[in-house]
């Protein structure tokens, strides 16, 4: 029988049964040179999350932790969720620790106060400042999201002519649409997945984000479901007024710069000028602090500083 096989197909079979056991080894080899890389990237994570375990048991950490669930902490997180800022309480907590710290240190340097005044200006300071700092996060992650507004209403009309529903045409916009307006909307696509009805998914959306252009989307959606009526077009006309609410308020801003920046200069220019009287004569500020004249005067330009500043941010801030 094999007498009538030829000697070329005998050598071209030797040949491949070579090769393939070649080929087989190779891969044989790479496989293992794999699994050792596997497992050395194994042990490094199981490294990391030993680590981990060991700092997520020390005692700054529970105590952070138990600050988070409590009730301070869930408020506070959602309001640094609101003002786009990824940090837990307790890390909020720290910064103003050391806001503290650098404010107390930076008091005394340029006023040369006693510890009582250097305390008290170093409470006022983290008491006020970071509020100031979230609130202004917050308007501007809300400005963020109405610029998009005009884009989302849109999608959401050339959904629904598609033949879609309301959840899918939300999941069209969290595809879409980039950050802050795809963030809100891909969380409210979660929550409708997992059973959560149309209105409640955006009632907690609007809680999360404030915002004039998201109340009105969402009442023209519930009374549309409730009423009946095309939805798709209303959304459309919806869109071109937003896009002109926009310009206007755009125009107002521009206008208002002026007033909105003389009203932080009022702030921060007094406080400059007393620094630099204070450096070139040195204990003036505390001189001046001895004597209840001297308190009468900062308290009366505390009120009308303060007074100042908000009838300014009051004129400047117009509602469309």
């Amino acid at each position: 029988m094999l007498s009538l096989i030829s000697p070329q197909v005998i050598s071209i079979v030797v040949a491949a049964t070579v090769l393939m056991g070649c080929l087989a080894g190779y891969n044989l080899f790479l496989h293992r040179q794999r699994r050792g890389h596997l497992g050395i990237r194994v042990a490094e994570l199981a490294a990391e999350a030993e680590e981990r375990g060991l700092y997520r048991g020390s005692v700054l950490f529970q105590l952070g932790a138990r600050l988070d669930r409590t009730g301070w902490g869930k408020r506070m997180q959602q309001e640094l969720s609101q003002a786009d800022l990824p940090v837990r309480p307790s890390e909020y907590v720290a910064a103003l620790m050391l806001l503290g710290v650098v404010t107390y240190y930076a008091v005394q340097m340029l006023f040369e106060l006693g510890f009582l005044y250097n305390f008290v200006i170093t409470i006022a300071a983290v008491m006020i400042i970071p509020r100031f700092f979230l609130r202004m996060r917050q308007g501007h992650y809300v400005a963020s999201f109405n610029r998009q507004m005009s884009e989302v209403a849109t999608l959401i009309s050339n959904s629904l002519r598609a033949g879609l529903s309301i959840p899918q045409a939300f999941r069209v916009v969290a595809d879409k649409m980039s950050r802050p307006a795809g963030v809100e909307f891909s969380t409210t696509d979660r929550e409708l997945r997992i059973g959560v009805d149309v209105e409640t998914a955006m009632q907690r959306m609007l809680a999360r984000l404030p915002s004039e252009e998201l109340r009105m989307m969402i009442t023209t959606i519930a009374i549309q479901r409730l009423a009946g009526g095309n939805l798709a077009e209303a959304l459309a006309v919806m869109s071109s007024a937003i896009t002109a609410r926009r310009k206007l308020m755009e125009e107002i801003n521009t206008m208002t710069a002026e007033a909105r920046y003389t009203g932080v200069l009022l702030v921060i220019l007094p406080i400059i000028t007393l620094a630099l009287v204070n450096r070139m004569m040195p204990g003036s500020v505390a001189r001046f602090l001895s004597h209840p004249i001297g308190w009468v005067i900062m308290i009366i330009y505390v009120i009308v500083q303060a007074v100042a500043f908000i009838l300014v941010q009051k004129i400047s801030d117009i509602k469309v």
